[in-house]
């Protein structure tokens, strides 16, 4: 009982830090879009 109570806690370890590593990187993409956006905003500004 003990053995199995350890190995979920740590498969929810597993899963909890897969899935924060997973909105690190979405929130990543997310900002570096953003900005990509904001350059060609600041790009066709500057062109006219």
């Amino acid at each position: 009982m003990n053995m199995y109570e350890s190995s979920s806690s740590l498969s929810s370890k597993l899963v909890f830090s897969e899935v924060d590593s997973l909105i690190h990187s979405h929130r990543l993409i997310f900002t570096l879009s953003q900005h990509k956006t904001y350059l060609q905003g600041r790009r066709k500004s500057t062109l006219i």
